[in-house]
């Protein structure tokens, strides 16, 4: 049995299109404000965390989306037991 190469109908069609998906998971309207700010959407949500002036909730908000960009979750690593 063959393995590999060539198989009829397989891979992506063409002419389809690719997905639109939000930047890097974070929410479309913090990377329109980042935008019409002009920096980066991280940078805008830690100038937005750390403002005292703003709303807790917003500073919440924000503060939960940048999370998984300045803590990213550990993988856990794996050891080989042949040697």
């Amino acid at each position: 049995m063959a393995r590999g190469g060539y198989r009829p109908g397989a891979g992506r069609p063409r002419g389809s299109r690719n997905k639109i998906r939000k930047i890097g998971g974070v929410p479309s309207d913090i990377v329109e404000e980042a935008r019409h700010a002009c920096v980066t959407p991280l940078a805008h949500m830690l100038r937005v965390m750390n403002d005292e002036r703003e709303d807790p909730n917003r500073r919440d908000r924000m503060a939960i989306a940048a999370l998984r960009f300045c803590h990213p979750i550990k993988t856990r690593r794996t050891t080989n037991d042949s040697e």
